[in-house]
């Protein structure tokens, strides 16, 4: 497994861009590129996290198995979205081929394994194994060809000749509440917003946050506040955050 995992290309353009394919294309390589930033900075850290760290170690696994459940929970959406049949009863799998869910058995088990793991390791740090959890976590590579693999059916020009522009919009907006409705805000939000690298992606406005939801913004950050400090980013001032 590579120390790090390059993050895939984003046209910015296509949060505010018509035809919703080019949304549905942004939104989603956004929500990989969280995952992935988030699998790099934890490679990077259980070589040198054990039980010595006291109670930073406890957050640290936290924070392990936080992106282990959002990447189930992505997993599980990009499924719901393309297999499940739309309000035209098409089903996009049908015509995007079965590359387009990411959702096999192979990355769920090992995400399932990760998240069990980190959980067990927090609860008893001096059982940790470093070695242990990087081979768990050596999957990356084949989570990377899945992801890259999707990205490119979904680009591949059969979706616009296949489904209702106002459809597919209608799907990527359904899907956003789903995901919103089914996890915890106080984990879903503070977790895009810090592995979210809004300077390079001269993006500032991901995700889309009310002027109320920005002044709730530093209660809900503080919620599982232990858990950012290992994030790239700060959650709230976007700024860069070093593993030191």
């Amino acid at each position: 497994m590579s120390s790090q995992i390059k993050v895939f290309p984003v046209n910015t353009n296509g949060l505010q861009a018509s035809p919703a394919k080019a949304h549905l294309i942004t939104l989603n390589t956004f929500m990989k590129n969280t995952l992935l930033r988030a699998l790099n900075r934890i490679t990077e850290l259980c070589p040198v996290m054990n039980e010595n760290h006291g109670a930073a170690f406890v957050s640290f696994m936290d924070y392990v198995a936080t992106f282990a459940e959002m990447s189930i929970l992505h997993l599980q959406g990009d499924e719901r979205f393309f297999v499940h049949p739309n309000a035209q009863g098409k089903k996009l799998v049908d015509f995007l081929g079965t590359a387009c869910n990411p959702n096999v058995g192979y990355l769920q088990s090992k995400l399932k394994d990760v998240e069990k793991k980190s959980r067990e390791w927090g609860k008893a740090p001096t059982c940790y194994n470093c070695q242990e959890m990087l081979s768990i976590l050596s999957f990356s590579d084949e989570l990377v060809e899945i992801m890259s693999k999707q990205l490119d059916c979904i680009q591949n020009g059969k979706i616009e000749k296949e489904i209702d522009d106002e459809i597919l919009g209608a799907m990527v907006q359904e899907n956003v509440h789903w995901i919103g409705k089914t996890s915890d805000i106080a984990i879903l939000l503070p977790f895009i917003l810090s592995h979210h690298d809004s300077n390079s992606n001269s993006c500032l406005n991901w995700p889309t946050i009310s002027p109320e939801g920005r002044a709730e913004l530093p209660q809900i950050v503080n919620v599982h506040a232990d858990l950012w400090k290992f994030a790239p980013f700060h959650p709230i001032t976007k700024e860069a955050q070093s593993l030191s």
